[in-house]
């Protein structure tokens, strides 16, 4: 701007708005200019807003599309699903029906135009073929259920000792034909196996012969149903123990589906027992240990009961048990114990699915949409899932305190909670003894002092009248009490020795039992004086009472 002269500045500040009146300097006028053009470069409030809205539609769509299925999109409205395109930059010109668009979601034509190949069809009877789904989870399911073996039941079937450990199953060699219609197969194979309302997410360890797991079967006292063209197929499935205990299964089928799971990121486990940290702890290189144990599992999901056997332990179990009440298992075959945990919460990966066919389609590239944020969310964190592939991942491993160590807690927290219950109880009865003492003591305090008030009016009206001070015969006499009050009183020589103790009875002394239980004694000589003593009508002077004047103490 240097160059440009003062009536070109003037009129680039009349093309941008900017007032010049005043300005007689180029430099001015270059100032001008250049604030004019940064304020116009400055996004406004609400082009922010609208761009931190944009963003948080993109991260609703990315997690939206984590978690969809055919059945969530086909819920949809045609003005959603067209949304959903558009912010994938898919075109939706000349698409009509919500099939052509979740198709296109996924990368793919319409199902019902995809059927399955000649080779499929001609291998599976109909009713029993395949449903394909999108690979948002379920790629395929068979069309009849499969009879669910124990493995280590079925004694002589090839595999079966090899997997009772793991997260692998066996399947007959005929699904290979149900599942021609794919143009390969999964380098992962993922199995889900549901039973009502429960699921397990298993691997394949192998295919074995129909013929022989038909016969190795029947010779173990089972019943194998048959499935495909001429039933020659055995619709049957043999798992480790643990995948009939977490299905529940007794005699009935289970549904087996191929799934398509994300790559985990991160695995929350709770063990059931204390015994799993300690005998993880005695092992050299406990990382290397879980890694080993990990990796004999293709795949979990929320809710799961894993079993993992630790070799760590200081001596041979004597013997194979089921722990009914934490759910590990002692084995005599190993130095280990299978300690059971709960699989808490799960994140897998974003944008990677483990178990989809080669061509079949590219997975959900969630990450980019996340990575968009700027921040917002962290991609290699992962998001949380239901289910999650464990094969060819690193995953963060988090072990939450042991079901046993919470349920002492649990117990520890209830004990403390009762014993301050118990405590608080105790004091408010405490309390309640007191205050109950307190008024019996008050109560029985009013009614001594009414006692009191109504002895001392008896025993002053049976009070004699005082000598005069003039009367040669009379004898005064000091009573003292132990509180170090006093009273003087005059009496006649011939007055009852009653009289005394009536008078010790009208005194103001609150304290003063009744006059029966008191003592009145004489110093010197010593002389004790007894209410009983009175009731004969004896005198002052005959009780001894001859001075002028007489010293009493009053004891009781």
């Amino acid at each position: 701007m240097e160059s440009l002269s003062v009536r070109e500045l003037r009129q680039r500040c009349e093309q941008a708005g900017v007032n010049v009146l005043g300005m007689t300097e180029k430099s001015e006028m270059i100032e001008a200019l250049l604030a004019a053009e940064a304020a116009a470069s400055k996004p406004t409030v609400e082009e922010v807003m609208e761009e931190e809205e944009d963003d948080e539609a993109l991260l609703a769509q990315a997690l939206l599309m984590s978690q969809e299925s055919e059945a969530s999109l086909s819920n949809l409205s045609i003005r959603e699903l067209r949304e959903r395109c558009a912010a994938r930059d898919i075109s939706t010109r000349g698409m009509t029906t919500k099939a052509e668009m979740v198709a296109a979601l996924f990368g793919g034509a319409p199902s019902e135009e995809a059927p399955p190949t000649e080779a499929a069809a001609s291998s599976i009877s109909a009713g029993e073929r395949l449903t394909t789904q999108p690979p948002s989870e379920v790629l395929a399911t068979f069309g009849v259920r499969f009879a669910c073996f124990a493995s280590a039941d079925v004694p002589g079937l090839p595999g079966a000792a090899a997997i009772e450990q793991t997260g692998k199953v066996l399947l007959p060699r005929s699904c290979l034909a149900g599942l021609a219609f794919l143009s390969s197969l999964p380098t992962t194979m993922l199995l889900r196996l549901s039973l009502q309302e429960r699921t397990v997410y298993v691997g394949v360890a192998d295919f074995v012969d129909d013929h022989l797991a038909f016969d190795k079967a029947s010779a173990a006292g089972y019943s194998m149903p048959r499935w495909g063209p001429g039933a020659a197929g055995v619709a049957a499935v043999f798992v480790p123990r643990w995948v009939r205990s977490q299905l529940a299964v007794v005699d009935a089928t289970v549904g087996v589906s191929l799934v398509a799971l994300p790559k985990a990121s991160a695995i929350a486990l709770q063990p059931h027992t204390d015994g799993f940290a300690a005998a993880l702890g005695r092992c050299p290189d406990p990382r290397a240990v879980m890694t080993e144990l990990m990796n004999r599992y293709v795949a979990v999901a929320v809710g799961d009961v894993i079993h993992l056997q630790v070799p760590c332990t200081a001596e041979p179990m004597p013997m194979e048990t089921d722990d009914a009440r934490t759910g590990d298992r002692h084995d005599a075959t190993t130095t280990g114990v299978r300690y059971a945990l709960d699989v808490v919460s799960l994140r897998g990966l974003p944008g990677t699915r483990c178990g989809l066919p080669e061509g079949m389609g590219a997975p959900l590239d969630v990450a980019a949409a996340f990575q968009c944020l700027s921040g917002a969310a962290d991609p290699s964190r992962g998001v949380s899932v239901r289910a999650v592939c464990l094969v060819d991942t690193d995953v963060e491993c988090d072990f939450r305190p042991s079901l046993e160590t919470m349920s002492r807690e649990a117990a520890e927290e209830a004990a403390r909670a009762e014993a301050q219950q118990a405590a608080a109880r105790s004091l408010a009865e405490s309390a309640e003894a007191a205050r109950a003492e307190e008024a019996a003591a008050a109560a029985a305090a009013a009614a001594a002092q009414a006692a009191r008030a109504g002895r001392r009016a008896d025993a002053r009206a049976r009070l004699p009248a005082e000598p005069d001070a003039s009367d040669g015969e009379s004898i005064s006499i000091v009573v003292r009490f132990a509180d170090g009050t006093r009273f003087v009183r005059r009496f006649a020589a011939t007055a009852p020795l009653a009289a005394l103790f009536d008078a010790v009875e009208a005194s103001d002394v609150q304290t003063l039992p009744d006059a029966d239980k008191v003592t009145l004694i004489a110093s010197y000589p010593r002389r004790v004086f007894h209410r009983s003593e009175a009731a004969d009508g004896r005198s002052l002077r005959d009780a001894g009472l001859t001075g002028k004047q007489e010293a009493l103490f009053v004891e009781w």
